[in-house]
């Protein structure tokens, strides 16, 4: 191995603790950390060049209720998250969002079930899927509109179906996508070092 690629594993190795927690196994079951992602669309009503999903640069994709059932009852025999977060792309512009959720609850994996949206469309978001959740987070980004207004309307129809609304708010991105290379050493080990994904969320249980 050469020196070369030696600095640079020894650049890559966090300086912190990793603060990632194992699954565990319990009653039967894995149970991991976190939670489990569904992505019920690929595409999204925005742009983001930092999209953490790529979704500027993918077709347009809606997962089917059946599919999601399918995969979810295989899963259930083995694994119990403490909650499933449905996401995108947009997932509000899915038209059978609420299906594609309880397809997901039918199977006994889950009773917890968190949306995430940009908040554009929680206009048109219908009680089927307020009634699916347990609780919403709306990600507010720089510069889109009609995001405060439709908050109004996400607290009143939260407390109408009692379920919790969580609001974060973003003033700049996260750079997690990019189509250019680097040969900066120090470039890379710095975004492996904050690299949430690696060190905080993990990609699975």
């Amino acid at each position: 191995m050469s020196k070369f690629v030696d600095r640079l594993l020894k650049r890559l190795r966090p300086r912190k603790p990793l603060t990632q927690r194992p699954s565990v196994l319990k009653n039967g079951f894995i149970v991991p950390p976190c939670h489990v992602e569904i992505i019920a669309t690929d595409h999204c009503n925005t742009s983001c060049r930092s999209c953490n999903h790529g979704s500027p640069m993918l077709a347009r994709y809606t997962v089917e209720p059946e599919s999601v059932h399918r995969d979810c009852s295989i899963l259930a025999k083995v694994y119990r998250p403490p909650m499933i977060k449905v996401l995108g792309g947009e997932p509000l512009l899915h038209k059978r969002l609420a299906e594609v959720i309880q397809a997901a609850r039918s199977t006994g994996i889950c009773d917890y079930f968190y949306l995430i949206t940009n908040g554009l469309l929680l206009d048109k978001m219908g009680d089927d899927v307020w009634d699916a959740i347990e609780e919403l987070e709306v990600s507010c980004y720089p510069g889109l509109a009609k995001t405060e207004e439709n908050l109004k309307l996400a607290r009143a129809k939260a407390k109408e179906h009692g379920v919790k609304l969580t609001v974060s708010v973003f003033e700049n991105f996260r750079h997690t996508m990019t189509t250019a290379g680097t040969q900066d050493q120090e470039l890379v080990a710095d975004i492996y070092r904050t690299c949430k994904i690696a060190h905080v969320w993990g990609c699975h249980g």
